[in-house]
């Protein structure tokens, strides 16, 4: 028999074991293996939770996500499945009615609330554009923005109070990207700052000027200010001040202007071991707003129409939000009803009286649309969590931290079975990617659940190298790839072992990215 043959069949037994796990896999386990672990219920053992079938966990055919509200606040959008494959649902909050669009893809209002502003590379090859979908015209309307062939443009950001958007694209030169003004009445897009070939964020104002650029130079990251055009010629060429300068191995991350433009509400660790939110001034100073010795700021929301920080989020072990605005707090706080909840905060409407936000729960979990004014809660849908905890009881991740054998102190998750019976249990180590990232509580990973239904512990380690925990604790990971990085992972482990928890003879690693380098490590 030929290669070819042999390929196409072995492709005929993959896809046929595809076929029978994703078409039986409604049907409950019931390897012996299991039953001798004690995990599939005997007839007198009813107590046991029932295990999940693999498809609720990949094939949820009733979730829906990424709900938005309208900048009006008239509009409620969100991505669901059609048919067999997923779409855009939009719905009119005034008279109900709702409209879908059989659409690949995840898209944000804009400006004027009738059109939703997409990414897709709908030819397939990579090459993103920027399209708008227009909700309210008959059929499936969408104009693409940036018609150009063999390159990418994303939105780099909305305009209060216009149509017009910034778009960054490489069309002019693939290997950088250069900053272009939509103009909604002309359908033109006008360059307005071009890329030398070494800027990576440009930093604009609501009205579409260009207030600096991030350029990387001899090893630092350069702030820059274009200067005001001199002379009667007024030189075409735009000529830029260097403002201040930041080590590669520090942060300072731009995350949006004030109303008067006058400084950068920003997140750095300038001069400090943990990301704190900072007012960031234009040569350089910084003011501290909000900080904590424990871990970094991991999320900053702010208000659209006063554009100040209404609160931040932290993650040393369970999530934390902490208000900044006192017309906020009330909202928090209803939202965040208990500390082991975890809050997602979606999109707020122009004049500050509705959000969208997502509630994480060891139970479930719900799609919220919420009234800031008068502290109203209306549920929109409840999330995979959810549907299945009404199957089967889910594990509950806890907090977990160790010395490490060098004596440093790394923290970590430990999700065990909701009926461990207080045996040795054959234990999974779920390393995360990056690896500058790092595990949350309940953070959305359904491995983590599949696993624990199936009787394991498992171990989730923030190895040093992951980020959150400060510079310091990053940096240790520098040369330690399949070092010290490796150890944190088996002193992890071994802590399992000494409480009992872990089996040290049923032992298994996964994970991808970093986490696939260090399976193989292991």
């Amino acid at each position: 028999m030929g290669a070819g043959a042999l390929i196409l069949r072995s492709l005929i037994w993959n896809l046929l074991g595809v076929s029978l796990l994703m078409g039986g896999c409604a049907v409950a386990p019931s390897h012996p293996a299991l039953r001798e672990a004690g995990f599939i219920a005997s007839p007198s053992a009813g107590s046991l939770p029932p295990l999940l079938p693999v498809r609720s966990f990949v094939a949820d055919w009733d979730a829906t996500g990424a709900y938005q509200i309208s900048p009006d606040g008239r509009q409620l959008m969100w991505s669901g499945r059609i048919g067999v494959g997923p779409g855009i649902f939009v719905k009119d909050r005034r008279s109900g009615q709702v409209r879908s669009f059989a659409f690949r893809g995840v898209g944000v209002w804009a400006q004027d609330s009738r059109h939703v502003l997409l990414h897709s590379d709908w030819q397939g090859d990579e090459n993103t554009h920027v399209l708008a979908l227009d909700t309210v015209a008959a059929g499936l309307s969408i104009k693409d923005l940036t018609p150009f062939g063999r390159s990418k443009s994303h939105l780099h950001s909305r305009l209060p109070g216009s149509a017009d958007l910034l778009i960054e694209s490489n069309r002019r030169d693939p290997k950088v990207f250069d900053l272009y003004r939509y103009e909604q009445a002309t359908g033109e897009l006008r360059l307005i700052a071009e890329n030398p070939g070494t800027v990576a964020l440009w930093l604009t104002d609501d009205q579409g000027q260009v207030k600096g650029r991030a350029a990387q130079h001899d090893g630092q990251w350069i702030f820059e200010t274009p200067e005001a055009p001199e002379g009667p010629e007024k030189s075409s060429s735009q000529r830029w001040r260097e403002r201040f300068r930041v080590d590669l191995m520090e942060t300072v991350r731009p995350l949006t202007l004030p109303l008067d433009g006058d400084f950068i509400w920003a997140l750095s660790d300038r001069g400090r071991d943990k990301l704190a939110l900072v007012r960031l001034d234009f040569d350089g100073r910084e003011e501290v707003v909000f900080a904590d010795g424990r871990v970094d700021v991991s999320a900053v929301y702010f208000s659209p129409r006063r554009r100040v920080p209404l609160a931040v989020a932290l993650d040393p072990g369970v999530q934390e939000w902490h208000a900044l605005d006192v017309s906020f707090e009330r909202t928090l706080k209803q939202l965040k009803l208990a500390d082991t909840v975890r809050l997602t905060l979606g999109s707020m409407s122009d004049d500050e009286t509705w959000l969208v936000a997502e509630t994480t729960a060891f139970s479930g979990g719900a799609h919220l649309l919420v009234n800031a004014v008068d502290h109203r809660v209306e549920s929109l849908a409840q999330t995979t969590r959810a549907r299945l905890a009404s199957l089967s009881a889910l594990p509950q991740p806890q907090p977990f931290s160790f010395r490490a054998r060098d004596g440093l102190q790394v923290h970590g998750y430990l999700t065990q079975p909701v009926v461990s019976a207080g045996q040795r249990l054959p234990t999974v180590l779920l390393v995360h990617g990056g690896p500058w990232a790092r595990d949350r509580h309940l953070a959305g990973d359904w491995m983590v659940d599949f696993l624990a239904n199936r009787g394991y512990a498992v171990l989730q380690v923030n190895y040093r190298g992951s980020t959150g925990y400060g510079r310091a604790f990053r940096d240790a990971a520098i040369g330690e790839f399949a070092g010290a990085m490796h150890n944190d992972l088996i002193d992890g482990l071994d802590a399992l072992v000494r409480q009992n928890i872990a089996d040290p003879q049923r032992v298994a690693i996964m994970g991808a990215s970093y986490g696939g380098y260090a399976s193989l490590v292991g």
